[in-house]
C-alpha cells in the first residue's frame, strides 16, 4: 500500500522547502489568471468611459512610475523590515481592491475610480519580484535556474488562460464582471498564502543551502552582502547606476533593453486601443487574441530559443531577435493605416 510519505515524494512535495515552492507557483499561476481575466478587457473600459488619449498615456506613465518606486521600497521593506510573505499578501489584497475599484468604475461611469485602480495596483502588484525573490532564497545555485523558470512557465500558462476566461465572462455576463472575479482570485491567493505559508519563510531553506550557509566563510559573505546592500539603497544607488553604464559593453545593452522597454510598454497601451477601435473588436476577441500571443510566447520561449541559441551562439540569437521584433513592427505598423 502506497504510503502518505511516497505520494508525497512522488509529487515532488516530499520537503517544507518544496511544499513552498509548489504553493508559490500555484499563486502566480492564480495571480496572472486574475491579471488576464481584467487587463486585456481595458480599452474597452477606456473607450466606453471616454477616456483620451492624453490621459490614457498620463495614467499609464503614472502605473510604471508606481511600480519602479514600489519595486525599490517593498523589497527593501520584505528583506529587512516585514517580511516577503506580508509583501505578498499585500500584493494580493491591493490587487483586489484595484480591480474591484475597476470594476466599479465602468458600472458607475467614473473616470477618477479607474485612474486611482491603476495607481493602487502598481504601487502594490510586485508578485513576481517577491516570488522570485523567495525561490532565489530557497533554491541551491543547482535548483535555481529550473524553479526561476517554472515560475515563468506558470505565469505564461495563467495568461493562456485568463484572457480568454474574461472574455467569455464579458460575453455572458458585462465588463465588471471579469473584473470582480479577478478580486475573489487575489482573495482566494491572500487566504491560501496566510494559511499555507510559513511566517518566516527562510526558515524552510533547502538543508543543502542551510548546510553551505553555517560555514564561517559563508557567513563573512553573507553579512558583507547584507551591509553593502544597505549602503546601496540610501546612499550608493546613484554610484551603482553609474559604475554600471561605464563597464565596457553594459551602457549600450542598459541603453538598448530602456528603450526597448519604453517602445513596447508605449505599444501595449496605444496599440490595444487603437486595434479595438478601427476593428471594432469585441471583448472576447481580444481575449483570444492576448491567449494566442501567450501561446506563441510559450512555445518560443520552451522550444524556438532554446534551439536557436544552442546552435548560433547567444549574441548571433540576440541580434535576430532585434530583427524579427524590427520587423514584427514594420508590419504591426501597416496593418494599422
Amino acid at each position: 500500500m502506497v504510503g502518505r510519505r511516497q505520494i508525497l515524494h512522488w509529487l515532488g512535495v516530499d520537503s517544507p522547502t518544496s511544499r513552498t515552492l509548489l504553493v508559490l507557483k500555484l499563486a502566480v499561476f492564480l495571480d496572472m489568471v486574475g491579471v488576464g481575466l481584467y487587463v486585456p478587457l481595458l480599452p474597452f473600459y477606456w473607450r466606453e468611459l471616454g477616456v483620451k488619449t492624453e490621459l490614457l498615456g498620463l495614467v499609464a506613465s503614472v502605473y510604471q512610475i508606481s511600480q519602479i518606486v514600489s519595486g525599490v521600497v517593498l523589497g527593501y521593506v520584505s528583506d529587512h523590515m516585514s517580511g516577503r510573505k506580508n509583501i505578498l499578501l499585500l500584493s494580493f489584497l491591493g490587487s483586489a481592491v484595484s480591480y474591484a475599484l475597476a470594476g466599479l468604475s465602468y458600472q458607475n461611469s467614473l473616470i477618477s475610480t479607474l485612474v486611482l485602480s491603476r495607481f493602487i495596483v502598481g504601487l502594490v502588484k510586485q508578485t513576481m519580484t517577491i516570488s522570485r525573490a523567495i525561490t532565489t532564497s530557497l533554491t541551491t545555485d543547482e535548483d535555481r535556474t529550473r524553479s526561476l523558470s517554472h515560475l515563468r512557465a506558470c505565469a505564461t500558462l495563467a495568461f493562456l488562460v485568463g484572457p480568454t476566461m474574461g472574455g467569455l465572462l464579458s460575453k455572458t455576463f458585462n465588463k465588471a464582471v471579469p473584473a470582480y472575479a479577478a478580486a475573489a482570485l487575489f482573495v482566494l491567493n491572500a487566504l491560501m498564502v496566510q494559511i499555507v505559508l510559513p511566517n518566516d519563510i527562510s526558515s524552510h531553506a533547502h538543508p543543502a543551502k542551510e548546510k553551505k550557509e553555517e560555514t564561517e566563510e559563508e557567513e563573512k559573505k553573507e553579512e558583507e552582502k547584507r551591509k553593502t546592500l544597505v549602503r546601496s539603497n540610501s546612499t550608493g544607488a546613484v554610484q551603482g547606476i553609474r559604475d554600471l553604464l561605464e563597464k565596457e559593453g553594459l551602457g549600450s545593452l542598459t541603453l538598448i533593453k530602456f528603450l526597448n522597454s519604453v517602445f513596447v510598454a508605449a505599444c501595449h497601451v496605444f496599440s490595444s486601443k487603437y486595434v479595438t477601435e478601427k476593428y471594432e473588436l469585441e471583448p472576447h476577441h481580444m481575449g483570444y487574441l492576448s491567449s494566442y500571443q501567450s501561446l506563441v510566447s510559450l512555445a518560443s520561449q520552451t522550444y524556438l530559443v532554446a534551439a536557436i541559441s544552442k546552435r548560433f551562439g547567444e549574441e548571433r540569437t540576440l541580434q535576430a531577435a532585434f530583427l524579427c521584433w524590427k520587423a514584427s513592427l514594420s508590419t504591426s505598423s501597416s496593418m494599422l493605416r
